[in-house]
């Protein structure tokens, strides 16, 4: 279901909950449910349900396929949810709910059912349920005008019918009184007012009469008696007239409401601070600031929201708000930096730059001053009318680009601390600098980078450096890269800031370094970055060191000749693993399968047959379609790793056409197993049949036998339990995540047996690409060089992509290689996983899943 945010009396309040607390807070949710897909809320307000489920939630959960009722109870300024229920035990595979609504009765949930799982697929779908309780029910009778007035139809009801109407218990008999009442007109004013103010007629009545008074005049002519109301021991009641007030920006109300924000009750201070922040009266800025020292998260939110409220209407105010950074509760200090949050102002920026500037200031006044400032620097671009992915939390958000009236003084201010004494804010004007367009930011970056010597500040220097990369930035790497005793490590941040800037400068001067030392920390460093930076041109001088340097420096030698690529590395890494020292050959081989040199095969091939070198080599092998290595595919198909298979299963697939004719001879020493693959490989090739290929006896049961089996047998989730985790086996649990444990190459699978049902579970894993997540499609990339990658985009900026494979680890890919991108329909999850289970091994695992039903 995800996330219940908090709901008042009288409908939900828009507050946005990205507040992120300095100090730490448990838990500022109502409930998490685990992972779904929230489709659909409504609230029972009918007297026709029990007494137990009126005012509860009904939530529709497209993904966990259920409605689940929850229970709201009062707790501090919000809410916090009772003893939850889903409504079906066990519903449909099929059953999809995307919207619900109650009857008028109140005693039928009707229930808009897709009928059809998350898919792209088209599906002819769709159906309508009705869920009716038939317990025992004695709602009230309706008023004999009420239809009609329901339906909207233009009736005339006299007031004295009407006003009885506001305590009726059903909550749709008494919102119909209200707006008939309104309907009326001015006339019907004073019959409204009494209602509010008499003690005698129940709350609800008089809640209902005080927004009929509202859609009149805005409650003007019943002003008194709301402010009354405002002050009742009825807290119900004292809600909803506050909330009025606020609604109607009602100034004269803000004297008597400001004590409220004292008030015992979190609730009432909530709706205080709401109400406040709508009237927008600047003499209610010392109670707000007092206000943001209480624990309760709500009150305390909608005091900070008030204040941003009020400086947006009257921007003259902003140095009375900022003022609370001065504060000497340090609660208040910290609501007072989210209220000024985002808010591009120009005034603000000079009360904050002011504070900054102050000598009296304390330490956390300056710093959150400037932390401020630096993201008000530049506003985000305004929003193109697309979304960041499907999944923008993976996403950087936009960046700050677009100038606006505070640039300048922001930006001047951030150059300013740059050089305070105190390094915490020397620290904060780098890291806000760094983000900051233009070239004379990261130059005054890089002259601060010569002279300081603290050793955080220096690391976000060379950060934003990395983002800003200034002329010049080369020279000084270069510099301090020459400088200092070759004995000892060169900083990490220098190593960084030398891998962003790069070049031949850079080249030449970690080449150089071998001049001055054979061995050492500097040395190794200096292989290493070489490697990571990438450029051909180094393979001939790491060549020249393989064969020349020190043996202790091949490994680290070898992995960089890996990187860099290109025919000169290539051979280098050929010649390295064809012979000499096993530890040698085995890393020349690791550097050698990225490349997916053909001219490897060989060398390749000869590592295959020693069994030390098998594993690393096949891996190889996997990635280069050569008709030379087909007992390697073949041996590979025959692996419990699914991984393995799917790899020897795909590079088969793109040369299949070369190694049909060899198969016939292969055919009687192949395992049953293999001879499967094969089928599925060959499956409607037209020449598969002529050599006997599908006549063969597999011994492997085909994809619907697993299902018909998995769906007459229960299976042993203990034991299914096992085979996800087993990374030799199915090995589940390297791409997916179960309540904590896991990967996140897949999806989470903490909730998964509440999503779908044994058939739909099974089905994923046959047909993993029959119904792919949105998401999680496998997208193909040409680069420049020709190469080709898939896998699943996990982040975008301006300069790269991350790029998920199905096996291995994230890859960061520069724009400029890449030529090509195309989604395709398929899946991340390869086929063939049932490969290496017996059909026992297959129930048991979708018993484990089935198991699956909290995200939590």
């Amino acid at each position: 279901m995800g996330r219940v945010t908090h709901m008042v009396d009288g409908g939900f309040y828009g507050y946005p909950f990205d507040f992120i607390p300095q100090r730490p807070y448990t838990l500022w949710m109502m409930a998490d449910y685990g992972a779904g897909a929230a489709t659909g809320a409504t609230v029972a307000t009918s007297d026709a349900l029990p007494e137990a489920w009126r005012g509860n939630l009904f939530l529709a959960d497209f993904g966990q396929r259920n409605i689940r009722r929850v229970p709201l109870l009062r707790e501090g300024g919000s809410f916090k949810p009772g003893p939850d229920e889903n409504l079906f035990p066990d519903p449909p595979g099929d059953f999809r709910p995307v919207g619900i609504a109650f009857n008028d009765q109140g005693n039928s949930l009707y229930i808009c059912d897709w009928q059809h799982r998350d898919s792209r697929e088209e599906a002819v779908a769709g159906r309508l349920w009705r869920l009716t309780w038939t317990g025992d029910s004695k709602p009230a009778t309706r008023p004999g005008w009420y239809r009609s007035a329901a339906l909207g139809q233009s009736i005339q009801v006299p007031a004295a019918e009407l006003l009885p109407a506001l305590a009726h218990p059903a909550h749709s008999v008494r919102l119909t009184a209200q707006r008939q009442l309104a309907r009326l007109g001015p006339s019907i004013l004073p019959l409204l007012t009494a209602h509010i103010a008499s003690n005698s007629i129940p709350s609800p009545a008089r809640i209902h009469a005080l927004w009929a008074a509202h859609a009149l005049d805005s409650g003007t002519a019943s002003r008194i008696a709301i402010l009354d109301a405002a002050r009742s021991s009825d807290l119900r009641l004292a809600r909803q007239a506050i909330r009025q007030l606020g609604e109607a920006r009602a100034l004269s109300a803000a004297p008597i409401l400001r004590p409220l924000l004292k008030s015992t009750d979190a609730s009432i201070r909530f709706t205080t601070a709401t109400a406040l922040g709508r009237i927008t009266d600047p003499d209610s800025i010392p109670d707000l600031l007092e206000a943001l020292a209480q624990e309760d998260l709500f009150p305390r939110f909608a005091a900070f929201t008030a204040l941003q409220r009020i400086g947006r209407a009257q921007p003259v105010t902003w140095p009375r708000i900022v003022a609370g950074l001065r504060h000497q509760e340090t609660r208040i200090r910290e609501g007072t930096r989210h209220a000024l949050r985002d808010v591009f102002d120009l005034q603000l920026v000079e009360a904050l730059t002011q504070s900054f500037h102050d000598p009296q200031a304390s330490d956390f006044t300056r710093r959150a001053a400037l932390e401020t400032l630096g993201s008000l620097h530049h506003q985000p671009i305004p929003w193109n009318g697309e979304w960041w992915a499907y999944h923008p939390f993976r996403m950087a958000p936009p960046a700050r680009t677009r100038a606006w009236a505070g640039t300048i003084p922001a930006v001047d201010c951030l150059l300013a601390a740059l050089s305070h004494p105190d390094p915490s804010l020397r620290q904060i004007a780098a890291t806000h600098l760094g983000n900051v367009p233009g070239t004379a930011p990261g130059t005054a970056l890089l002259q601060r980078y010569q002279v300081e010597s603290d050793p955080s500040v220096r690391s976000q220097l060379v950060q934003s450096l990395i983002r800003t990369r200034p002329p010049g930035t080369d020279t000084l790497v270069v510099q301090w890269l020459d400088s200092g005793p070759i004995g000892s490590p060169w900083p990490v941040d220098l190593l960084q800031l030398a891998r962003a800037i790069g070049g031949a400068p850079v080249i030449q001067s970690l080449q150089s370094t071998f001049n001055r030392a054979a061995t050492g920390p500097r040395v190794r460093q200096a292989v290493e970055l070489l490697g990571q930076l990438g450029d051909p041109s180094s393979a001939a001088f790491l060549d020249h060191l393989r064969r020349q340097g020190p043996s202790e420096l091949h490994p680290m030698i070898l992995a960089a000749l890996g990187q860099l690529g290109g025919s000169v590395a290539e051979q280098a890494l050929i010649d390295s693993a064809g012979q000499g020292p096993i530890t040698r050959r085995n890393a020349a081989l690791t550097a050698l399968a990225p490349l997916r040199s053909s001219n490897a095969v060989p060398v390749l091939l000869h590592a295959w047959s020693d069994p030390t070198l098998r594993p690393v080599a096949t891996q190889a092998l996997l990635q280069i379609p050569d008709p030379r290595a087909l007992d390697v595919y073949l041996d590979a198909l025959a692996s419990r790793q699914s991984s393995v298979r799917a790899d020897a299963r795909r590079v088969f697939g793109r040369i299949r056409d070369v190694l049909l004719p060899a198969l016939p001879p292969r055919f009687k020493t192949l395992p049953p197993s293999v001879i499967g693959e094969l089928q599925q490989i060959y499956r409607a090739h037209p020449d598969a049949a002529v050599t006997g290929l599908m006549d063969l006896e597999s011994q492997r049961p085909d994809r619907e036998t697993f299902l018909a089996f998995a769906l007459a047998q229960p299976g042993d989730s203990a034991r299914g339990k096992i085979l996800f985790d087993d990374p030799a086996g199915v090995g589940c649990i390297t791409c997916h995540r179960v309540q904590g444990s896991g990967a996140h190459i897949g999806p989470d699978l903490s909730g998964v047996g509440a999503q779908f049902d044994r058939r739909a579970l099974a089905e994923s894993i046959l047909w993993p690409s029959r119904a792919v997540r949105e998401g999680y499609n496998l997208v193909e990339i040409e680069l420049v060089d020709g190469d080709e990658l898939t896998g699943m985009i996990r982040g975008e900026t301006a300069d790269s992509l991350s790029l998920q494979p199905p096996s291995g680890d994230l890859i960061q890919i520069p724009r400029t290689r890449i030529k090509t991108r195309r989604q395709t329909s398929l899946s991340l999850m390869p086929e063939g996983l049932e490969g290496s289970l017996s059909l026992e091994d297959f129930s048991d695992l979708l018993a484990y899943l089935e198991s699956l039903r909290s995200g939590t």
